[in-house]
């Protein structure tokens, strides 16, 4: 039972909850050092994918607790159950939504965000603001896709993820979802073109 003391000492523990309150969620992420080892690994413990990799995501911008930054990274994306999985490695270094997850870490592996697909992100970025969540990474891909992380680590122990439901989005997530259907655990780690023609 929660104890009624809870509600104002820890207002910022419930805040996603408010916030994302009816939001599925899309996706579980995890930092892993190699993303094709973890993806063919994932899948062969938990029946998941196929996963597909993109690697060295085409970036056209990413703003770093408000400053201009890279954001070299790679990532698989497969279907578990009714979520998606991402596995991503981060090839920058320096701080990062990497480090804002783990620090003093060597070889960061473990959950790094979770993702839901929300109607307005920058109205629940500000409403977050408002409880003391910054934002810690704005990227926008080389497609236009835009995807805001939002600083939860201190409440949850990793990022949340937001983006808008853009066609793009929708379809990156439908295509991973269909290519798991009747998917036998064969060729499990498969290419990825973040942009390319029916994934994009």
């Amino acid at each position: 039972m929660i104890s009624g003391r809870t509600t104002l000492k820890n207002k910022k523990f419930w805040w996603g909850l408010i916030m994302l309150k009816g939001q599925k969620l899309a996706q579980v992420a995890y930092c892993v050092p190699d993303v094709a080892a973890a993806a063919e690994q994932h899948s062969r413990l938990f029946g998941s994918g196929p996963f597909y990799l993109a690697e060295h995501v085409p970036i056209r911008s990413a703003t770093y607790r408000g400053a201009p930054a890279e954001f070299d990274h790679s990532a698989a994306f497969g279907q578990w159950g009714d979520v998606m999985v991402e596995l991503l490695t981060l090839h920058t270094p320096g701080p990062s939504i990497v480090t804002d997850v783990f620090r003093n870490v060597v070889s960061p592996t473990g959950l790094h965000h979770l993702a839901f697909i929300v109607d307005d992100p920058h109205a629940a970025i500000a409403a977050a603001a408002r409880e003391g969540f910054d934002l810690s990474l704005h990227v926008v891909l080389e497609t236009g896709l835009e995807a805001f992380f939002v600083d939860t680590v201190p409440a949850y122990g990793h990022l949340t993820e937001l983006y808008a439901p853009s066609p793009e989005i929708l379809s990156i997530y439908d295509f991973i979802r269909e290519q798991s259907i009747g998917f036998d655990g064969t060729n499990p780690v498969r290419s990825l073109q973040i942009g390319a023609e029916g994934t994009a």
